[in-house]
């Protein structure tokens, strides 16, 4: 079950990911050098980015054990899932059903409780990474109230400096 899921992730997943990842880096450059052209003072936001580096860096560190965690808690549901299948008419028999229940109520609550982190490690993650991103764009007008721009360039700057962080985010 686990292998099958692995090689899924695999031939479907990595593919777009790929892209998507090349897509969003040369971007994510592109507006960052065409935004401190336009305004020196933003190329010190680039010190932010160690900070990215560093949340994702622990996001990714936990992140993979959850995931871990999940995957293996999956595999006992369908397994009690395919036994009970299989020995239904035993268990009938022998009057187990509420045994075998509780049992898979306690396997579906284990694999939930491992999701629910995941989905916390997420949150925790995007609440992180909007703060910074509030900051980059709050440098961003500050750069350029404190430039002569025209209404046309700080429009643009404004604009990428916020489309900056929304690739950040993906």
């Amino acid at each position: 079950n686990r292998f099958s899921k692995d090689l899924s992730d695999i031939d479907l997943t990595v593919m777009w990911s790929l892209m998507s990842f090349g897509t969003v880096v040369f971007g994510a450059i592109i507006r960052i050098l065409l935004v401190s052209w336009v305004t020196p003072p933003f190329a010190f936001s680039i010190v932010l980015v160690f900070f990215y580096w560093r949340i994702a860096k622990f996001y990714l560190a936990s992140s993979r054990e959850i995931k871990r965690l999940e995957s293996v808690s999956n595999s006992p549901i369908y397994a009690l899932f395919g036994e009970v299948l299989n020995g239904a008419s035993t268990i009938r028999a022998f009057g187990a059903e509420k045994q075998f229940v509780d049992d898979i109520v306690k396997r579906v609550d284990a694999n939930h409780r491992s999701f629910f982190y995941l989905f916390a490690t997420k949150r925790w993650l995007t609440m992180r990474t909007a703060i910074l991103s509030s900051v980059i764009v709050f440098i961003s007008g500050i750069s350029i109230l404190m430039g002569n721009l025209s209404a046309g360039w700080a429009g643009l700057t404004f604009n990428f400096a916020n489309q900056i962080t929304s690739m950040i985010n993906r």
